[in-house]
């Protein structure tokens, strides 16, 4: 399973990629050369990935074992198919 997309939203740059064994996620200002703030979760730390679903911009939320999540905002058109590879990965 491999899935990776990138997309600005409200002037900061996202990426998220899902693999057999783990979830990326980086963001930066989307006007900066930085280096991008990065999150990897192993898939087995991964309680729930879920999606707040309201018009065209959605929210992602990873919640991890320890019950701590995390929203960030997704275009639907690139939450719908995470959800879904996250959903029947096995």
């Amino acid at each position: 399973m491999r899935f990776c997309s990138r997309w600005v939203v409200r002037g900061q740059w996202h990426e998220v990629c899902l693999y057999e064994d783990f979830f990326l996620y980086r963001t930066r200002p989307a006007d900066s050369t930085a280096p991008a703030e990065e999150h990897r979760v192993e898939n087995g730390d991964i309680a729930d990935i879920g999606v707040d679903r309201e018009g065209p911009l959605w929210g992602i939320t990873l919640t991890v074992t320890s019950g701590e999540s995390r929203t960030v905002p997704c275009p639907a058109t690139i939450a719908a198919p995470l959800l879904l590879r996250w959903h029947t990965r096995d």
